[in-house]
């Protein structure tokens, strides 16, 4: 079969459909476990210049994954899931 048919011809496209269920499965998750109640109590967010710091640190944070996965993707997409693997158990010493 030819890679078109899995979806791995626009890693953009995809991740454009996959991320927006993501962030919705990601916020349930987060509203039922997370204790919201203490947010305003952490020092991260109890005064708008940290509000201002850790939402600038988060956006960085998800930009550098975004361009990670971006890179996974393509690399699986022009060579294999072996190749990927291969590389990272190597860079892990097995």
């Amino acid at each position: 079969m030819k890679k078109e048919t899995y979806g791995l011809k626009n890693p953009l496209t995809l991740m454009s459909y996959v991320t927006p269920i993501m962030a919705i499965a990601t916020g349930v998750l987060s509203l039922m476990l997370d204790p919201w109640h203490e947010l305003r109590k952490n020092d991260y967010f109890n005064s708008s210049s940290h509000i201002l710091r850790s939402s600038l640190l988060m956006l960085f944070g998800g930009t550098l994954a975004f361009f990670m996965v971006l890179t996974e993707y393509v690399l699986v997409s022009v060579t294999s899931a072996v190749t990927a693997t291969f590389h990272l158990l190597s860079g892990l010493g097995c």
